[in-house]
C-alpha cells in the first residue's frame, strides 16, 4: 500500500497493518459467505480430487489468493523495520516474520493456482500435494511465531535474572529485615502487588539491593576491627555481617571505630552481583562457639 494511498485515507504509515487486518477480516466473511450459500465447502484433499464446484473453486481462490497478497504486501514492510531495529534479537525476530509470511504466502498463492489448474480439468493429485504443502504451511508459520516471540525473549530473559538474584539475596536480605525492619520500604501487602510484570521484577531487585544497603550502613558500627577472614572476600563480608549481627543482637556497644564494608563497582549489576556472592556465603556462615547468638536464618516471602 503506497503512502499516496495512505494519505488519501488520512492513514499514518504504522495503520497500515490495521487496514490489511481489516481486509483480510472481510474477505475471510465472504468467503464464510460463499461456504455457507454452497452448503458448506469440503476442505479435505479427497475432496479437492474430485469434481470442484463453481463455489468451491471461488472459496478458494478468494480466500488463498487474498491471503498470499496480503502477506507479499506485509512482509517487506517488517524487512524494513527490522533494518532500523536494534540489532540481535529484536532485528532478527523481524526477519523471521518476514520469511515465514512470504513461506505462508507462497503456500497460498500454490494451492489456489493448483485449485484453479484441477478445476480446468488437469489432473492434479491433491493427496500427495497436502502433506508437503501443510508442512510448508507450518514452517513458514513456526517462523513468523518465533519471530514475533523472538524480543520478548530478552526480556524474558531479563526477569528470570533478576528473579534468580532475588531468590540469592534473599539470606542477607532477610537478617536485614529482621535487625533493621525501618530499611524495609515496601510492606510484603504491596509487594504481592507488584508481583507481575518484568519491570516490577527489577524494580523488586533494586529495592531490595537498596534496603540491604541500608541494613549494612546500620551495621557498620558493630563491624570488628579487622572484619572478615583470609580467603574469598565474598566469604570474609559475610562473616563480618554475621559477627556484627551477633554483637549487636547480643546488646554490645558499637566499636567505636569506622570500619567499612568492600568497595563495589558503580554500577547496580556490580551491586547485584557482589551482594549476591556475600547472601550465598552467608548461608553457610557458622560463627566460633563463643558467638552463642542465633545468627538471623532466612524467613518469609522470597519478595
Amino acid at each position: 500500500m503506497s503512502a499516496d494511498v495512505l494519505r488519501s485515507l488520512d492513514l499514518r504509515p504504522g495503520d497500515e497493518i490495521v487496514v490489511l487486518d481489516q481486509a483480510y477480516g472481510a474477505v475471510l466473511k465472504a468467503a464464510e459467505f460463499v461456504a455457507r450459500a454452497a452448503g458448506g465447502i469440503d476442505t479435505t484433499a479427497a475432496a479437492l480430487n474430485g469434481d470442484l464446484p463453481a463455489t468451491a473453486v471461488a472459496y478458494w481462490v478468494v480466500l488463498e489468493t487474498f491471503l498470499a497478497a496480503v502477506l507479499i504486501t506485509v512482509a517487506p514492510l517488517f524487512w524494513r523495520v527490522a533494518r532500523d531495529a536494534p540489532a540481535g534479537l529484536p532485528r532478527l525476530g523481524l526477519r523471521a516474520i518476514a520469511v515465514g509470511q512470504v513461506v505462508v504466502a507462497l503456500y497460498a498463492a500454490d494451492k489456489a493456482m493448483l485449485v484453479v489448474i484441477h478445476s480446468a480439468g488437469a489432473p492434479v493429485d491433491f493427496t500427495t500435494v497436502e502433506p508437503v504443502a501443510t508442512a510448508v504451511q507450518a514452517v513458514g508459520t513456526l517462523l513468523a511465531v518465533g519471530g514475533a516471540l523472538a524480543p520478548a525473549t530478552r526480556r524474558t530473559r531479563s526477569a528470570a535474572s533478576a528473579y534468580r538474584s532475588l531468590l540469592a539475596l534473599r539470606p542477607l536480605w532477610t537478617a536485614m529485615r529482621d535487625a533493621f525492619p525501618e530499611v524495609i520500604l515496601f510492606t510484603p501487602r504491596r509487594a504481592v502487588i507488584e508481583l507481575a510484570g518484568v519491570d516490577d521484577v527489577h524494580l523488586r531487585l533494586y529495592r531490595r539491593v537498596i534496603e540491604i544497603r541500608d541494613g549494612m550502613l546500620a551495621l557498620r558500627p558493630y563491624l570488628p576491627s579487622a572484619p572478615g577472614a583470609p580467603g574469598d572476600p565474598a566469604v570474609a563480608e559475610a562473616t563480618a555481617i554475621a559477627l556484627a549481627l551477633h554483637r549487636r543482637a547480643a546488646g554490645e556497644p558499637p566499636a567505636g571505630h569506622d570500619e567499612g564494608w568492600a568497595p563495589v563497582g558503580p554500577e547496580m549489576a556490580d551491586e547485584v552481583a557482589w551482594l549476591s556472592r556475600v547472601s550465598r556465603a552467608y548461608r553457610r556462615v557458622r560463627l566460633t562457639p563463643d558467638a552463642v547468638a542465633p545468627i538471623p536464618r532466612p524467613s518469609g516471602s522470597v519478595r
